[in-house]
């Protein structure tokens, strides 16, 4: 009897070892610096950081621009008792206002402002915008309407986006010959790339109708760059253009920079699936230091249900649009992104680009296979993406993670089998980051916590459980890791701001560095009474106490025999 209480002490004193080790474990914990805010915007987030933690992201919900009231119709605003006093509310309404899609964000004839600020961190938090807006005659200001939205940075601390060019007041007269006044600007959308300093705009193939349109994601550290590109005209395009400059159009009256924004609008705004104007496709441009192009190419598209066609009878053909998009790029040279066909139904193939060929990596032999987009890839030729997966009859994202060497595609379960997870970045440590549904009591609308996946460990962290108590932030998302293992993240922040004296109080997405820290003790996780019930006892606890439970056991039996 003695011998079994021994064995049973030695049991209990080591699941308690164990417990305490599990708890040293994870006391180290991640503290926050928060950043402060993007000049003039609300809210920001942030879409990649390079090992020297800067990082670049856009700034939205703008409330600095000044408005130019003169040209709003007060019957417009009849609510407003005086548009030139405008209080931060009314602000926001008239602004808001001038975004209003399929409206006065598609004519030509109404002003327009900035929507998105381009944000850059390089020790302070700045924007990108001012340096590539130009001054507007007729008020001798900047025009305040350009748009830069930044996706990606490398470790030489080159950048690469989007930039949609500022408008412009011109004269004209309308349908009916009389004075008119226009918003235009000379293009369509280009991919940007920059260094802060220097910008360059970096085109598709050359001698498309209105010189096409282009937009960059990514830039590894050979300067690289992936995107997409128009590479083809389509019949839309063509016809469109010509009609701009037909004098018996209906458009005829319209400066032909006008009639452009109108077709690039429409076929932008009007539906839920925008309407592309040429060919695009998966595309990369390989650049020197400075930005210059010294190579470009399309890099193709995967297959889609347009290849199904061949053999078919006319009447049995399907019909529709394909276009593909690069997300992501390694310093192999290797690209990950999608392939899209858009007809009477809307598909999405996750498509890896090398040398030369454009290929699904989900085999359709997996749930979600087409409709899945890949979009992170790392040095170590891991991929990362999500697919769509019905579940309880709700679509999910699912995380997924593929391999270069072609090794099979997983679904790791994530903090429990039918949670919604989609990845946002992923570093040369494995280490994967994004925003994950922790509430699995709900069928729908479940809340998301920022998370962290080790694919080596097969580990699933909500950053929430390892900030310290009453840290004052609730990390709903994180979209960038680096080589550090340093995270940003996002977080929903109540505050009040004055802005060119209105006073603004909302609850803004602020994004925040997130760090692993000496000096903080992770307070661990919040949800461990829903989710991780059995959890309490980890694997090697339960292990510990099965090996000597058995040999608690098989003492007893042999005392027995003895007897």
């Amino acid at each position: 009897m003695r011998l079994q209480k021994k064995y049973l002490a030695i049991a209990i004193s080591a699941l308690f070892v164990s417990s305490a080790m599990a708890s040293a474990a994870h006391a180290q914990g991640y503290e926050v610096v928060d950043f402060g805010h993007v000049p003039g915007a609300l809210s920001a987030t942030v879409n990649d950081m390079n090992d020297q933690g800067h990082f670049v992201g856009i700034g939205y919900n703008i409330v600095d621009i000044p408005l130019r009231v003169d040209l709003l119709n007060p019957d417009d605003f009849e609510s407003i008792d005086d548009l030139n006093n405008l209080s931060a509310a009314e602000y926001i309404t008239v602004r808001n206002t001038l975004f209003g899609r399929g409206g006065s964000l598609n004519s030509p004839t109404v002003q327009k402002v900035t929507q998105f600020s381009g944000l850059w961190y390089n020790g302070a938090m700045t924007t990108l915008n001012n340096s590539l807006d130009v001054i507007e005659p007729v008020t001798g200001l900047l025009t305040r309407s350009n748009d830069v939205i930044l996706h990606g940075i490398n470790n030489s601390n080159q950048a690469v986006g989007e930039f949609r060019a500022p408008f412009l007041q011109v004269n004209g007269s309308d349908e009916n010959n009389a004075p008119a006044i226009y918003f235009v600007r000379d293009r369509m959308p280009q991919a940007l790339w920059t260094n802060g300093v220097d910008h360059v705009e970096l085109a598709g193939e050359s001698g498309l109708t209105y010189s096409g349109i282009s937009r960059a994601y990514a830039i590894n550290d050979n300067n690289q760059v992936v995107g997409f590109a128009a590479i083809e005209d389509t019949p839309r395009v063509v016809t469109a253009y010509a009609n701009c400059q037909n004098p018996e159009s209906t458009s005829a009256h319209l400066p032909l920079d006008a009639c452009m924004y109108g077709v690039w609008a429409s076929a932008e705004y009007e539906a839920a699936i925008r309407s592309p104007l040429y060919l695009e496709t998966a595309y990369m441009w390989e650049l020197d230091a400075t930005g210059n192009v010294i190579a470009q190419r399309s890099l193709g598209m995967a297959p889609t249900a347009l290849d199904d066609n061949e053999g078919k009878e006319d009447k049995d053909k399907i019909e529709g649009t394909v276009r593909s998009e690069a997300l992501d790029v390694n310093d192999a040279g290797i690209a990950v992104g999608f392939t899209a066909f858009n007809g009477p139904f809307a598909l999405n193939y996750a498509t890896i680009y090398n040398q030369g060929k454009a290929e699904w990596i989900i085999p359709n032999t997996k749930q979600g296979y087409a409709q899945s987009k890949a979009t992170q890839i790392n040095n170590n030729g891991f991929i990362t993406g999500f697919t769509y997966q019905v579940n309880l009859q709700y679509p999910r994202e699912r995380l997924f993670i593929a391999h270069t060497d072609g090794r099979e595609v997983t679904f790791p379960s994530g903090f429990f089998t039918d949670s919604s997870w989609r990845p946002r970045a992923m570093n040369n440590l494995n280490q994967v980051v994004g925003r994950a549904e922790r509430d699995r009591t709900q069928v729908e609308q479940r809340r998301t916590v920022a998370f962290m996946y080790d694919i080596d460990k097969d580990i699933t962290v909500d950053l929430n459980s390892l900030m310290g108590c009453n840290s004052g932030y609730d990390l709903f998302d994180a979209v960038s890791i680096n080589d550090n293992g340093d995270i940003i993240a996002l977080a929903n922040m109540e505050e009040t701001r004055v802005i060119d004296g209105r006073e603004y109080t909302a609850l803004n997405v602020r994004p925040v560095l997130v760090r692993a820290s000496s000096n903080v003790e992770a307070c661990g996780d919040p949800s461990d009474k829903q989710e991780r019930k059995a959890a309490a006892i980890s694997p090697i606890q339960l292990a510990i106490t099965f090996v000597l439970g058995g040999m608690f056991y098989i003492t007893r039996r042999r005392r027995k025999t003895q007897k």
